[in-house]
């Protein structure tokens, strides 16, 4: 595979069909980074530059590489244009490293990023009908965030508004993305007390849905939430 990574890169057709497209949590740290790194090297778009360091900030974070995650930090901080446009999931993405690079550091800009985070969530389209516009990706991203860092309240609110005010589309239903939505609002409901509530989620829970790419680790988020409801 690392054989082909740099040409992928080198491609736009590739940048844009391949690394935009298929960022596989299980190989990220092991060998897609390195692609992610020759992404930059020839990738000129800001939508792009921040997509490709935040899942190099990713890469860290799965390290437990915390100057590597504080370094990767001040530079997507940096790259930030507020106002400026980006897709719903690269936005996501961003706030997703805002909540746990600022948990793992000071902390200070915690209260601050959730705000934005609800605020940003109103704009976002509910009746998107192409460029992955339909699935509520923004709130996907954030909310990965909001549950490493333990904030259930937020992640109760944030994933229950993902669920119930945007339509379900099947391209994403056989992705299990939905599936993803129900775990974080049942991690959510279980941390805040609402047990029986979490346990009728898992009827809209297929783990054999869960998409390739992020597999292993939604499996390993949907054991945890079994186990606790035990």
């Amino acid at each position: 595979m690392e054989t082909v990574l740099e040409p992928i890169a080198r491609s736009e057709h590739g940048r844009r069909f391949y690394y935009d497209l298929f960022p596989d949590y299980d190989l990220l740290t092991t060998v897609q980074f390195k692609g992610y790194q020759d992404f930059l090297l020839h990738e000129t778009s800001y939508e792009g530059k921040m997509f490709a360091n935040c899942l190099l900030f990713l890469k860290c974070f799965f390290e437990n590489d915390k100057p590597g995650m504080q370094s990767q930090l001040h530079l997507i901080s940096s790259l930030y244009e507020p106002g400026k446009y980006l897709h719903p999931f690269v936005l996501g993405r961003y706030y997703q490293t805002q909540l746990i690079g600022n948990f793992f550091g000071e902390q200070s800009k915690l209260e601050i990023i959730i705000s934005e985070i609800f605020e940003i969530e109103k704009t976002q389209p509910r009746d998107g009908k192409s460029l992955f516009l339909e699935f509520p990706g923004f709130h996907y991203f954030a909310c990965d965030g909001l549950w490493h860092i333990g904030a259930y309240e937020s992640l109760q609110k944030l994933s229950n508004i993902a669920l119930s005010e945007f339509e379900q589309f099947e391209e994403f239903k056989w992705k299990g993305y939905y599936d993803h939505l129900y775990i974080f609002h049942s991690m959510a409901l279980l941390k805040n007390g609402k047990s029986d509530e979490a346990k009728k989620n898992l009827a809209y829970i297929k783990p054999e849905r869960f998409y390739f790419i992020s597999k292993s680790y939604f499996e390993k988020r949907y054991q945890e939430l079994i186990a606790e409801l035990k």
